[in-house]
């Protein structure tokens, strides 16, 4: 007995609570049915029991952005400045509609984080004013809007270019109303790419077929290497292969059997001689600034580089077909100890016949300085100024002539019949002595200076050999 009234009172106590409960419920269901539900959120403004219009209030005092960004383009974007124009924010028609889709009496679920809302708001600009800066915007002007339909095969300085004005042109139009609605909705920008504001045209036949000679175009010149002159390069590209396609006498282009561009083989060789007379320095005079900082001109004599211009176009031509695109050191006649705009390079000697001085450069610096006697000026015996080379080293040598036989310890030959070397039956060097009593045309030495120079030289150093009046 005592444990069903213990029962029949707990059922009376847990009813009682739950009455209560579904009474708080249905009140705070009703309490709040004019306005948002228990839990709202919009903004990050707490709306729960106020009207739209009450939130709309509050939502107007919120700053608005002044400005919108537009993403013309993946790297392009402009501002369109929205601070001095007349605007009226309203976000009321989205509160209603939030307000109408709340069910009072589920005003638990938002407890559940079902309740919290962002808005945008409609701004009411003043429309002329608005229009006038979606206008002045430099994507919006008429030298921008593409219009052409162009599309154009052109050959410039690095090579042929697709002008294709038949992609990616701006719908200004489209773009107005897509800027126009962003600033209305108050956004703080808008990506004219991702809102569809560019179109493509549709292919006819005619386009069809440049598209295919361009793709021939676009694979004969994308073959490239490198040439190597020493520290000097020479990068074979577009710039170049595209004036090796073979052209008619209309300038149209030339195809084999097989559809495919024809090579032009002359342009090759033309390149190749390009190559030559700006690296080629055999037999050339050249300008030159001396150890003491003088400038001179040299006459053309045995030492340069001389490009191989028959195995280079073989070479290239083969390269071409076969796309070998490896760095090339080119093949030479004549080939200098370097190569490149300075082929004298770091050592080299040095031989100025007016001062009568002989200097010998190591990596830069001088090595060894020493008076010199040079050619004979009286007996018709001078010197010549020429760029020559060691072209070997020889000991214990007479040298032999019509009216001489003089035996020498170190003897250097460096151009036709003319060396250096030692000269042990003379007792004085520099000064002016070759006028009057010079040599046969050789450079004369002291013994202990020649032998120091002897020891350190190898075959195909630079000799150079100059007056400074020359």
């Amino acid at each position: 007995m005592k444990t069903n009234r213990l029962r029949a009172v707990l059922l009376t106590v847990i009813s009682g609570v739950l009455a209560t409960l579904a009474a708080v419920y249905v009140f705070l269901a009703v309490y709040y049915a004019k306005g948002y539900s228990l839990g709202t959120y919009i903004n990050g403004i707490y709306c729960t029991g106020k009207t739209p219009a009450e939130v709309n209030a509050l939502l107007q005092g919120e700053p608005v952005c002044g400005e919108l960004i537009v993403q013309v383009s993946e790297k392009e974007q402009e501002i369109l400045d929205l601070s001095g124009v007349s605007r009226q924010v309203d976000y009321m028609p989205q509160l209603e509609q939030i307000l109408a889709s709340q069910n009072p009496f589920l005003w638990c679920r938002n407890l559940l984080g079902f309740g919290h809302y962002q808005l945008e708001p409609e701004v009411l600009f003043d429309e002329e004013t608005l229009h006038d800066g979606i206008l002045a915007l430099s994507c919006m002007s008429e030298e921008d809007v593409q219009l052409s339909n162009d599309l154009i095969i052109r050959h410039t300085e690095q090579g042929y270019v697709l002008e294709d004005h038949t992609k990616h042109i701006f719908d200004r139009e489209r773009a107005f109303e897509v800027i126009r609605d962003a600033a209305i909705h108050g956004r703080s920008s808008v990506d004219l790419i991702q809102k569809g504001c560019y179109y493509d045209l549709a292919l006819t036949p005619d386009m069809e077929e440049l598209y295919a000679v361009w793709e021939k175009i676009d694979a004969f010149q994308s073959f490239s290497m490198k040439y190597l002159f020493g520290d000097s390069e020479e990068i074979v590209d577009a710039s170049v292969t595209s004036k090796w396609i073979t052209l008619d006498e209309s300038m149209n282009f030339v195809t084999d059997e097989n559809g495919v561009l024809v090579l032009n083989e002359q342009a090759v060789a033309d390149y190749v001689a390009s190559l030559a007379q700006k690296y080629d320095t055999y037999g050339l005079e050249r300008r030159y600034e001396t150890y003491t900082g003088k400038t001179v001109t040299v006459n053309g004599g045995i030492y340069g580089n001389q490009l191989d211009q028959e195995a280079e176009c073989a070479y290239l031509t083969q390269a071409f077909y076969e796309h070998n695109t490896a760095d090339r050191e080119p093949e030479y006649v004549q080939k200098a100890l370097y190569q490149g705009s300075d082929d004298v390079g770091p050592d080299y000697i040095e031989v100025n016949l007016t001062e009568q001085m002989l200097y010998y450069i190591k990596d830069g610096e001088l090595f060894l300085k020493t008076d010199i006697v040079s050619g004979s000026i009286r007996s018709g015996h001078r010197t010549p100024s020429r760029i020559c080379y060691v072209q070997g080293k020889y000991r214990n040598t007479v040298l032999r002539g019509p009216d001489y036989a003089s035996f020498v310890y170190y003897w250097v030959p460096v151009y036709k019949a003319i060396g250096i070397h030692d000269a042990t039956w003379r007792n004085r060097f520099g000064e002016e002595i070759y006028l009057t009593n010079g040599s046969h045309g050789c450079v004369n030495m002291p013994l202990e200076q020649m032998k120091l120079l002897y020891a350190d030289i190898e075959t195909g150093l630079p000799v150079i050999l100059f007056y400074e009046d020359e």
